[in-house]
């Protein structure tokens, strides 16, 4: 799902997208529902910067 709306591109920004397509479908670019797409960035953040630890 997450590669269907644009994820695929592994840009912040697309990811970013894909997510927001994901929780509000085609009111993704509402300001009111960028909570999520800002989340689950920061939260992705949060994880690679685990994997970076473990991977070294």
């Amino acid at each position: 799902m997450m590669s269907k709306n644009g994820a695929s591109a592994q840009t912040r920004d697309a990811e970013w997208r894909a997510a927001q397509i994901y929780f509000a479908g085609g009111r993704w670019n509402n300001p009111t529902y960028y909570f999520y797409g800002d989340q689950v960035m920061e939260l992705a953040g949060v994880i690679q910067e685990q994997l970076n630890i473990i991977t070294k």
